[in-house]
């Protein structure tokens, strides 16, 4: 996931998720800001800058002289930050794996966890099949080229015109594609998971009533 604004909407969502009780879903909320740093990082501007300079602050504490002459506290910091940088590397480049195990967690706490493993399936399998399409075909879909197509026939309305003409001269019609293909990236995520979702709980009550499944037996 390198969009920004697709990562940044995905983070929001993960943090509201823990706040009501999903604890899986507290690393993946860690993974996908880290994913949002570092895309953001990379552009050239302000907020690039800005960035940059936040976290340069953790290689200035390392560093810092005064910090190096308190001996101990120096080397458990020193380890504290290897390890936290560690932890969040490998949260951001394993968002799907820890959304799986966010589900895990969520199917193991459940009462009805057969059920509950069915929907959580349903949900998994819908999310990465819009994912998967969307990744395949957003690149082509969403260019500063078809942006500025769309803004031609657009523009032919009044309201339009002059947005559509500050757009086109302030060359801006890439960071449009960009910022339409984060949203419709979310959109399908979001869409498909639902989806999914709803067929798993459509199933899940007649493949536990074909095995004989109750909740009363069911085990961790």
């Amino acid at each position: 996931m390198s969009n920004p604004i697709s990562s940044l909407i995905f983070t929001y969502r993960s943090a509201k998720k823990a706040e009501n009780g999903e604890i899986g879903r507290a690393p993946v909320c860690v993974g996908q800001a880290a994913n949002v740093f570092n895309e953001v990082s990379k552009f050239d501007n302000m907020i690039g800058s800005s960035t940059k300079a936040a976290a340069s602050i953790f290689k200035n504490l390392s560093e810092n002289k005064a910090l190096k002459d308190t001996g101990k506290p120096y080397e458990y910091t020193q380890k504290a930050l290897h390890y936290t940088g560690r932890a969040v590397k490998f949260a951001s480049e394993n968002v799907n794996p820890l959304i799986c195990i966010s589900s895990g967690i969520k199917v193991a706490t459940s009462d009805d966890k057969v059920g509950t493993g069915i929907t959580e399936g349903g949900a998994l399998c819908g999310m990465f099949m819009g994912e998967g399409l969307m990744k395949k075909y957003q690149d082509s879909i969403f260019t500063g080229k078809n942006v500025e197509k769309v803004i031609e026939k657009a523009s032919k309305n009044g309201i339009l015109k002059s947005v559509g003409e500050k757009i086109i001269k302030s060359n801006s019609s890439n960071k449009v594609a960009l910022l339409a293909k984060g949203i419709a990236f979310v959109c399908a995520s979001m869409s498909s998971y639902a989806i999914g979702e709803a067929a798993g709980k459509n199933f899940s009550g007649e493949i536990k009533s074909a095995f004989g499944i109750k909740k009363i037996n069911q085990k961790a």
